[in-house]
């Protein structure tokens, strides 16, 4: 599920989704430089 209001970039990552959130925060998914997957 794809959000219009997430953030271009968090560090050297590419923000591609939200995966979701709460009371400690807020857990997107992105990609590295090489196009790898990631979470954080």
């Amino acid at each position: 599920m794809a959000h219009g209001d997430l953030p271009d970039r968090i560090g050297p990552y590419r923000v591609v989704d939200r995966l979701g959130e709460g009371g400690m925060g807020t857990v997107y998914a992105g990609l590295d430089a090489a196009g790898h997957k990631v979470s954080r």
